[in-house]
């Protein structure tokens, strides 16, 4: 009840901008003595800017380096479990990077990969071109992936479609079709009914009707902009595109990306 009390708050247009604010400056107090102890323990590593951190992941220094590598670690996991075939060299691309949070880690779990990073926002593109090296990152423009098609063997996008409209979710869902080779495999994450407790009886209802529903935001990509998809007509919609490998709903899995639904994809 307070989860869906507090969504509603945020959902109120003229309210976002200040509970936004609130939560930055609530992590910000909550994380500061963490954060100043692990600057000291780690005067090297290249770190965000904190409102970066806070809008892609969380304002916790140590979490979004040990987070990070646990998750490029779990996807490597299933790229070599679900993929057909092993390449000499792998393309990787993290779609929507943010920070580059999990990509700067994918070397360390992959031999000899060719890792791409691509984002909406020019800003974080820009920080990561100057602070996490053999990365390659471009900027995401005019809704298109500046890649060429059949280009790679993996794609993630790990909360990317969780914040995109739901009237443009297959728009880029036949995009990274388009840049994946023959055999590729795409790892992507939605938000299903382990959420639904976030919404009300009638937009559950909007859910079973459409199969999706999104919380609107002014800013596309925004963590305030959310969806939500119906699993069973999600998985109509990718078997369109796609072989699906396996699929980890949150609701019965929720250890696994706290709780989003993982699905893993077959580029046939």
């Amino acid at each position: 009840m307070l989860k869906r009390f507090t969504k509603k708050l945020f959902s109120v247009t003229a309210l976002q901008p200040f509970l936004n604010e609130c939560n930055y400056y609530w992590q910000y107090i909550i994380h500061f003595n963490r954060n100043k102890k692990f600057i000291l323990n780690n005067p090297t590593k290249p770190i965000p800017p904190n409102r970066d951190l806070f809008e892609t992941f969380k304002l916790d220094y140590e979490l979004f380096f040990a987070d990070g590598q646990l998750a490029a670690k779990e996807i490597i996991e299933y790229y070599h479990l679900y993929s057909s075939t092993q390449n000499e060299k792998t393309y990787v691309l993290d779609w929507g990077c943010g920070v580059g949070r999990v990509i700067q880690h994918i070397p360390t779990f992959l031999p000899n990969p060719i890792c791409y990073g691509a984002d909406i926002n020019k800003e974080r593109i820009e920080w990561n071109r100057s602070h996490i090296s053999n990365i390659l990152f471009d900027v995401i423009e005019y809704k298109h992936l500046p890649y060429p098609s059949s280009f790679f063997n993996l794609i993630y996008g790990i909360s990317v479609l969780t914040h995109i409209h739901s009237t443009e979710q297959l728009f880029w869902i036949k995009e990274l079709k388009r840049i994946m080779q023959p055999g590729a495999i795409a790892i992507i994450s939605t938000h299903g009914n382990h959420y639904y407790n976030q919404l009300s009886t009638k937009e559950q209802q909007t859910i079973s009707t459409n199969g999706s529903i999104t919380n609107e935001y002014k800013i596309d990509g925004h963590h305030l902009m959310t969806t939500y998809n119906d699993p069973i007509a999600f998985r109509v919609l990718l078997e369109q595109y796609f072989e699906i490998k396996a699929c980890y709903e949150g609701k019965s899995h929720p250890e696994k990306l706290g709780g989003q639904d993982l699905w893993i994809v077959m580029n046939v």
